[in-house]
């Protein structure tokens, strides 16, 4: 049946996940070491959560510790020793069974899609009690309140007393889910608005900018046209639609030099092959390319809807919101514009290749400058802390855990 296959096939995947915890042995079992207890967690699920969290804990040196779930960040941070939640979820295979034939049709169809998130949840939760009292942390600081590999450590933690700070890594819309930690460390006022709007508490938000971009501050794009344009693909964006854009620009702008860039967790550089050989494309590796080295290289931004287009005012770099009638939506609070670019100024809309060729023949005679309508995202711009926010950030962690951090 149906059903049977995508069991099988769901088991087949999970089998293949507990299989590359084993082969992480080496590198996952030395964040069990006693040496790395009582110090500031810093959990990153993402490439993108690593560049937020990277440069605070610079700047508490020794008293932090980056640990991570994701294999790939395992160079740049501990990874965590995956290995326990996965052999205790099969434990809880009865348990799953159990939920599963008491739920709904409705519920049945989900629970399936989900599977083995909501297996080895089960068992991620009974390890996350264990590497908190094995860890006894002084803190924890996250970057991501969707994924429930960080919710679920927050939340034991914060039941328990440890202190929780979350630090804002992309732009928020409308629907991300209320502030649950002790204190929320966000970029500015536009991502402050939407947290106060699904009723979180005030008191817990201080805004320190974007920690990120503290690096590159100095990389503000001069240029008065535009010569280099990154492509940023996201999943909001037609493929096809994509690849005619990318074809359309190289025949009709041919001085004009493109570099791809695809969403490191949501579109794969492979399916892009025949286009970047085509046209001869410029590549960056959204995994490990930092995404402001990447703008600091271009002049204009093509994206759907994405934090990418405010990195790149921010920088300066010319930020085209590419909106069409085959946009894709995936969630209940995703549309036009979700982040707010086009209605606050920040990025330009197009919605065909006739509107995109109207504003690249003018950018190619003059880029008109938008960062200075930034500040409603990142509150540091224009202000003596611009280029400070890890500092911001790492003081701010200090008074609340009693360290002495260097740098700051």
């Amino acid at each position: 049946t149906v059903v049977g296959a995508a069991i099988i096939a769901l088991g087949l995947k999970y089998l293949a996940s507990f299989f590359l915890s084993l082969l992480c042995i080496p590198w996952s079992l030395k964040s069990l070491f006693p040496r790395h207890k009582n110090r500031i967690l810093f959990f990153c699920a993402t490439k993108n959560n690593l560049d937020a969290l990277k440069p605070i804990s610079k700047l508490l040196k020794s008293d932090a510790l980056l640990i991570t779930n994701n294999y790939r960040l395992r160079k740049d941070a501990l990874l965590l020793f995956l290995l326990i939640p996965y052999l205790l979820s099969f434990f809880n295979i009865p348990k799953f069974v159990i939920f599963y034939l008491r739920a709904s049709n409705l519920e049945r169809r989900i629970f399936l899609s989900f599977s083995p998130q909501i297996l080895f949840s089960m068992g991620y939760y009974h390890f996350c009690r264990f590497y908190l009292r094995l860890m006894m942390p002084k803190c924890i600081v996250f970057s991501n309140d969707h994924i429930y590999h960080s919710r679920m450590l927050v939340s034991l933690a914060e039941n328990t007393g440890i202190r929780c700070f979350y630090v804002q890594h992309a732009s928020v819309a409308d629907g991300f889910p209320k502030l649950f930690s002790s204190y929320a460390l966000l970029e500015g006022q536009h991502a402050r608005e939407k947290y106060l709007a699904v009723g979180s508490n005030e008191n817990k938000i201080t805004l320190i900018g974007m920690t990120k971009l503290d690096e590159f501050i100095n990389q503000v794009n001069r240029n008065s046209i535009v010569r280099k344009i990154g492509i940023c693909t996201t999943r909001s964006m037609d493929f096809e639609e994509t690849c005619e854009m990318i074809s359309y620009i190289k025949e009709n702008f041919a001085s004009i030099t493109l570099v791809l860039r695809t969403h490191p967790n949501n579109e794969s550089q492979e399916k892009y092959k025949a286009v970047i050989n085509s046209h001869g494309l410029e590549i960056s590796n959204a995994r490990t390319d930092n995404i402001f080295s990447y703008l600091a290289d271009v002049d204009a931004v093509i994206s759907g809807n994405s934090s990418v287009l405010l990195e790149a005012a921010l920088l300066d770099v010319f930020p085209i919101y590419y909106g069409s009638s085959k946009t894709r939506f995936f969630y209940k609070h995703d549309r036009y514009d979700k982040f707010d670019y086009v209605k606050n100024k920040v990025a330009y809309p197009v919605n065909n290749l006739e509107s995109l060729a109207e504003i690249l023949v003018k950018l190619l005679k003059h880029k008109p400058s938008v960062r200075k309508y930034t500040q409603f995202y990142c509150d540091t711009i224009g202000t003596v802390y611009e280029g400070k926010s890890a500092a911001l950030a790492a003081q701010f962690i200090n008074e609340h855990c009693g360290l002495n951090p260097s740098g700051i």
